[in-house]
């Protein structure tokens, strides 16, 4: 937030939601694992997915398919998941890789499906 004039500016978090929990490292630490996050409204992307310390901007369609389908099985979720935010190889190797490291994927994902309905 700005000092000056007390709004946000277009790179400000406007909030932040996690699989990590509420005790998520602060943002100047690296949050391992996947998290999704609300950018302020002025952004062109309104939600990023962090993956590890990088992350991928998530379009409103992609979001708003992602959220009528958030209550389906955690395993299909993934597989839509990845399918839609993993753009390249690459990437949805990276976001299963995330989701491996960070323990009980099956939990994880469930986590983000009630995350998604939310945002």
């Amino acid at each position: 937030m700005s000092a000056e004039t007390g709004q946000e500016t277009p790179t400000e978090s406007a909030g932040s939601v996690s699989a990590a929990g509420a005790d998520a490292a602060p943002p100047s630490k690296v949050v391992r694992g996947l998290r999704l996050e609300r950018l302020a409204n002025s952004s062109y992307y309104k939600v990023v997915l962090h993956i590890g310390s990088t992350y991928v901007p998530v379009a409103d369609e992609t979001l708003a398919d992602l959220k009528s389908h958030s209550l389906m099985p955690a395993e299909r979720f993934l597989e839509l998941m990845v399918d839609k935010i993993g753009y390249s190889s690459y990437l949805k190797e990276q976001i299963r890789a995330e989701l491996k490291a960070g323990g009980d994927t099956l939990t994880q994902v469930t986590v983000l499906q009630g995350i998604i309905r939310n945002l």
